[in-house]
């Protein structure tokens, strides 16, 4: 199923003054590989917080593969977009995602994958899902 988010800037802005030493910029899944593996490890080990791969608005009606985080209310923290400095524009990105994973199902994942965090090759009937909705949202997914 597809979800939309929300961005919880202050939480993102949080992380990111954090962790600033070990986030960079296009580098979304080791960044929230790197989020898990830190001092907010508690935050997914209690399920508060979980992972998700969906997508990031861009320009126009482009969206790009991303990987963020689920707070407990359903809002996406993302420490990569703070390290854009995108958020000074006038418009807030668009988050959705195809799957959210907690720290056990991702470990599970990442596993499978040889420890490759992009999971390119999990989840293609996830990703069908959110093409169908790209396409009735008239929304181009990359």
């Amino acid at each position: 199923m597809v979800l939309e988010h929300q961005l919880n800037i202050q939480k993102s802005k949080e992380v990111y003054k954090a962790l600033s030493h070990s986030i960079e910029i296009k580098q979304c899944y080791n960044n929230v590989y790197n989020v898990l593996t830190s001092r907010y490890r508690k935050q997914f080990s209690s399920r508060k917080w979980k992972i998700a791969y969906g997508y990031l608005s861009s320009i126009e009606n482009i969206m790009v593969r991303h990987c963020f985080i689920i707070d407990e209310e359903g809002k996406a923290i993302d420490p990569t977009i703070i390290a854009t400095n995108r958020l000074d524009r006038a418009e807030f990105p668009e988050y959705i995602s195809f799957v959210v994973l907690d720290e056990e199902e991702y470990i599970k994942e990442l596993e499978e994958a040889h420890w490759y965090p992009t999971l390119y090759t999990s989840f293609q009937e996830e990703v069908g899902k959110a093409l169908e909705w790209a396409r009735v949202k008239e929304r181009v997914l990359v």
